[in-house]
């Protein structure tokens, strides 16, 4: 399939490529969209035919429940059997924006969405993009648009490089937000847990429900997506990176060095330097480019990626960008000593 590209101002949307989206999403047939994290490829939430296609182009085993993304309460309420006053509170202060609730879900809501459970993942985007489309399409199951085993697209070069030929639409509308994907938070039995660390805190949460939540850890099979071509390390401290660049450049590797705004190893070889590829990764900023780090560092055919000392404190919005910093983490190349 010849796969369609429409250029759209997020700010001043083109109404003729949101119908023309829509369109192919009532053939049944896929759609890549914006959110204010990363960019998503959808189908109508009730036809499990499309749906199944998302698993198809993505190469994914359709054993995983997709979230479902929205635009207005009402289609929330038609897809679970009770929104909690819980979910409403968290849904007053954050939707729309980057958190997922996890619900009882209506019979409705076709088996392969809820990955056989007996439960849905609701998610509102604040991108206007998204919203415009979701307005005019109704209620659509997605996930990220990549290929499982890539990192998440934020443009839609990302999603050209992954999924052209394999969907019938992409909105290109620029870079996306955040660049990390929304808070996953499970609602449906009394130990609420949250299932995805992202661009909603722990701490905001529990402030709001004024209790604890647990931190489930993702499987394997959940942080696949974020592996790429070449390895990725990270370091202890400033000494383990030296030591680690040295052999990783005296075995004639050329290395990728990520540093971030907190660290910065302050003694590197010039010989060093000029055999390296720097990076700067933002930890203090509502945005974060590691998946373009990543994307790059594959692009330019690096033999490794190494990360700087990354900060002590785990909080906040740091403990979801270390989160997925790890899923990326691959175990040392023996080639390379």
């Amino acid at each position: 399939m010849k796969t369609q590209y429409f250029r759209i101002d997020p700010d001043h949307p083109d109404l003729n490529a949101i119908k023309k989206a829509v369109h192919y999403l009532h053939r049944e047939e896929l759609v890549v969209f914006p959110t204010e994290t990363v960019y998503g490829v959808g189908a109508l939430v009730k036809s499990p035919a499309a749906v199944g296609r998302i698993f198809t182009a993505k190469e994914r085993l359709p054993k995983s429940p997709l979230l479902v993304h929205i635009s207005r309460m009402e289609q929330a309420l038609e897809l679970v059997l009770t929104f909690p006053p819980e979910a409403r509170r968290l849904a007053e202060s954050y939707w729309p924006g980057p958190l997922s609730l996890i619900l009882p879900a209506r019979e409705s809501v076709p088996e392969i969405v809820r990955g056989g459970s007996p439960t849905v993942g609701l998610r509102m985007p604040s991108h206007p993009v998204a919203r415009l489309l979701l307005d005019a399409s109704g209620p659509l199951a997605a996930t990220s648009a990549n290929l499982s085993g890539r990192p998440s697209p934020v443009t839609a070069d990302d999603v050209k490089a992954d999924l052209d030929g394999r969907v019938s639409a992409v909105l290109d509308a620029g870079p996306t937000g955040s660049g990390l994907e929304s808070t996953v938070l499970d609602l449906s039995s009394p130990d609420y847990c949250i299932l995805r660390l992202g661009g909603v805190t722990v701490e905001e949460i529990e402030d709001l429900l004024g209790r604890k939540v647990r931190i489930v850890a993702q499987s394997q099979a959940e942080t696949d997506h974020y592996k790429i071509g070449i390895p990725v390390m990270t370091s202890k401290n400033e000494e383990d990176f030296l030591i680690l660049l040295h052999k990783l450049v005296d075995s004639g590797g050329r290395v990728g060095i990520v540093y971030n705004d907190c660290t910065k190893p302050s003694i590197i070889r010039e010989s060093i330097i000029s055999t390296t590829v720097e990076y700067q990764l933002n930890l203090k900023k509502t945005t974060l480019n590691l998946y373009s780090i990543l994307r790059d560092a594959e692009k330019k055919q690096l033999d490794a990626l190494i990360f700087a000392p990354l900060p002590k404190k785990e909080e906040g919005i740091t403990a979801s960008y270390f989160d997925r910093i790890q899923a990326a983490t691959t175990p040392y190349n023996p080639k390379l000593d």
